[in-house]
């Protein structure tokens, strides 16, 4: 039972969380929240970011120099050692002398073994006299010799010999067993070169080769880099050498960069297949040594150094968020007390007074709304119900007083004509009349359309055709736009029957009623226009006096047409319809009524 009630308190309170609002809130929260600490810790990270990097650049271009003469000076030793056969005449003297060539070369075995105790790098040795064609091979164990004159067509050969100093540096290779010795070598070499040339005629006396293991300059390289960085050492020939970590792609982009054409030592940043690196280079004496690191290197490290500052954050946010959740749990409590007492007010239940035991902003919240249900409740029962009712009854009496003054001329006009028609024209009359009076004790609170209305007096006119004559001429403006929008009931008719009231003076002058019905900005225009006697300059100013303050009283039967229009067009627009009526005695009235678009209803 225990565990029962727990889970349903649990529900309770998670409940909170299927309202949209306090998921907002939470939302909102959450972004306030996260999105400073989020924009710190990115300034952060891409500071120390920047930082590490310009630490590890200047701080690796001094170990890359170091670095590089190290290298410099191993690759000077080997040179040195290659061209000591030109400090040996009785070398040269053989390599000359082609008859005696074999016999003497073998007196110079010391002297080409000895050069492996001037550098201990050295792995083994090549040398190849051009005369005989013999080529020697030389080792710490081992040493062999053979006619091998194809060895001059060998790539290494031949850049050899044609280089501008007589010096060539092979790239890292296998280990080629030209003679026939059976050495096994797994291991990569590099080889530097070098051509003996008698100095007076050109001519290529031999080449002699070093050969050096990988090794040797990977132990070199180790000095100064770790394994997440790459080397890339280039021969003076643009050739690899030597390359730890760096693929071809970053080789090529290397190889294209400007910065690197000039020949300065520097550093500079490439893009690769998506991924950054920082390369810093330095150039030895027609050698290239690049250093590359990923940038995923530094951003490893920047992260690791804002992770303390990332940690407080989160356990700082954590505790913001549980007050939150509280405050956002409050405040959902209040929301529903008022959501249910709205609830009460949407059904006519004002009698409600709600409370709340703090003292801040909530309670004057409460307050409020408690004085705002009861000011509604005596608004309503007080005056809101009697000026509805007032308002009702007001446009009723005005539609009901027009309709017995129109039913009394028609009915004069009928009997009129009547004495001086046959049945057909009675027929047709009647008909018109009995159109009229269906459409006049229609629902009188209705709104109809402008189509329907002018219908309405079309009808109306037709019966006053019988009583003027080729007198009487009708013309209609109307826009298709406008037809549908909704008027009051019998607003028009009163205003035609008063242009038929206010006939011209003169008798042989054609009373012209012209209907306008257009739409002007987002209002319906429509306007009533004749050419008949006008009204004075002191019932125009009496009538606009009326239409400007609806207190002043319009004392005149003569205009109780346009007074009712005027009064039941404020009944239903209030201030959003406007009424215009301009004159001239004896040149006729003009009636313009501006109404708001798309009114459905009174």
């Amino acid at each position: 039972m225990k565990l029962k009630k727990i889970i349903k308190k649990l529900g309770c309170k998670l409940s909170i969380f299927k309202n949209k609002l306090i998921i907002k809130a939470i939302v909102i929260f959450l972004l306030i929240s996260i999105i400073p600490v989020g924009i710190f810790s990115y300034i952060t990270y891409k500071s120390s970011l920047n930082i590490l990097i310009d630490e590890y650049i200047s701080s690796n271009q001094k170990t890359l120099i170091q670095g590089s003469k190290v290298i410099e000076n191993h690759f000077q030793q080997l040179k040195d050692i290659s061209i000591s056969p030109y400090k040996k005449m009785s070398f040269l003297l053989n390599l000359a002398d082609v008859e005696s060539q074999f016999v003497k070369m073998s007196y110079n075995d010391n002297f080409l073994k000895d050069m492996f105790f001037y550098n201990d790098a050295i792995e083994s040795i090549y040398f190849y006299a051009t005369r005989s064609g013999i080529l020697y091979y030389y080792s710490r164990r081992y040493s062999g010799y053979q006619l091998f004159r194809e060895v001059e067509n060998e790539p290494w050969y031949q850049k050899t010999i044609n280089a501008e100093n007589g010096q060539y540096i092979s790239p890292l290779h296998n280990f080629v067993d030209y003679v026939g010795v059976h050495v096994t070598q797994d291991k990569p070499i590099y080889s530097v070169n070098q051509s003996i040339i008698n100095i007076e005629t050109k001519e290529v006396l031999g080449v002699i080769s070093l050969n050096v293991l990988e090794d040797v300059i990977s132990d070199f390289t180790r000095s100064f880099r770790d394994e997440n960085e790459g080397i890339l050492i280039l021969t003076p020939d643009g050739e690899i050498l030597y390359s730890y970590k760096v693929s071809n792609e970053i080789f090529e982009s290397i190889q294209l960069n400007e910065q690197i054409a000039a020949k300065m030592n520097g550093f500079l940043e490439i893009e690769v297949l998506d991924n950054k690196y920082i390369v810093i280079y330095s150039f030895l004496k027609n050698m290239f040594l690049a250093k590359v690191i990923s940038y995923k290197q530094f951003e490893k490290k920047a992260i690791l150094s804002i992770g303390g500052i990332l940690k407080s954050s989160a356990l700082i946010f954590f505790l913001i968020l549980l007050f939150s959740i509280a405050v956002i749990i409050k405040l959902n409590s209040l929301i529903r007390m008022v959501e249910a007492n709205m609830e009460r007010i949407s059904e006519g239940k004002f009698d409600i007074k709600m409370s709340y035991n703090g003292n801040d902003e909530l309670k004057r919240f409460i307050n409020n709304f408690n004085d705002m249900a009861q000011k509604i409740n005596h608004l309503i029962n007080s005056e809101y119900k009697s000026k509805i009712a007032l308002k009702n009854a007001q446009i009723m009496a005005l539609q009901t007083q027009i309709n017995p003054h129109f039913m009394y001329n028609s009915l004069q006009v009928v009997s009129t004509f009547a004495l001086r028609s046959d049945s057909m024209e009675i027929y047709r009359m009647l008909n018109a009349i009995s159109n009229l009076l269906k459409y006049s004790l229609g629902k009188k609170d209705s709104m109809v359309s402008i189509e329907t209305e002018i219908e309405y007096i079309q009808n109306y006119l037709h019966v006053q055709e019988a009583r003027f004559g080729k007198e009487l001429n009708i013309d209609f403006d109307l826009d298709d736009e406008v037809l549908e929008e909704k008027i009051p009931r019998l607003i028009l008719q009163p205003l035609v029957e008063n242009c038929l009231l206010h006939q011209p003076l003169e008798n042989n002058t054609i009373n012209t009623i012209r209907v306008e019905a257009k739409k002007e900005d987002e209002c319906c225009k429509i306007v009533v226009q004749d050419n008949g006697q006008g009204i004075n300059a002191a019932m125009l100013e009496k009538i606009n006096s009326f239409i400007n303050d609806e207190d002043y009283l319009l004392d005149d039967d003569d205009h109780i047409g346009l007074h009712n229009v005027i009064s039941r067009i404020r009944l239903v627009y209030n201030d959003h319809a406007i009424v215009n009526v301009t004159s001239k005695p004896g040149r006729g009235t003009k009636i313009a009524i501006m109404i708001p678009v798309g009114t459905k209803n009174v």
